[in-house]
């Protein structure tokens, strides 16, 4: 008989920028465990910034705090979706390294 257990191993964070109290940008932090590899990778969520605050490097500064982060508890591999029209976006990506990969997204909604 099969059997199906569910488990966490590290929790899903957040990291924020605040500027003046107020938060201004926010990263979604999504640690995935590979059980058959045993490493994990993050998945990135939401990543954004504030239309006021965009163009002052807060999203390099969020980015690069991830990026240590990772590299301290020894992420092997940090991935993240972004939609086909935020050209911006692709680009602040490609500046640090990531690169476009031959995959779709697929979606089942519950509502």
């Amino acid at each position: 008989m099969m059997q199906f257990h569910r488990g966490w191993i590290r929790a899903i964070f957040s990291v924020v920028a605040v500027v003046g109290g107020n938060i201004v940008g926010q990263i979604l932090v999504h640690p995935i465990v590979d059980p058959f590899l045993n490493r994990t990778q993050y998945y990135l969520q939401d990543v954004c910034v504030d239309e006021e605050y965009r163009g002052k490097g807060i999203a390099s500064k969020m980015m690069h705090f991830v990026f240590d982060f990772a590299q301290e508890n020894h992420i092997f591999r940090i991935f993240l979706t972004s939609s086909r029209n935020r050209l911006d976006a692709h680009a602040l990506y490609e500046k640090f390294g990531f690169y476009v990969r031959n995959s779709d997204i697929f979606a089942k909604d519950f509502e």
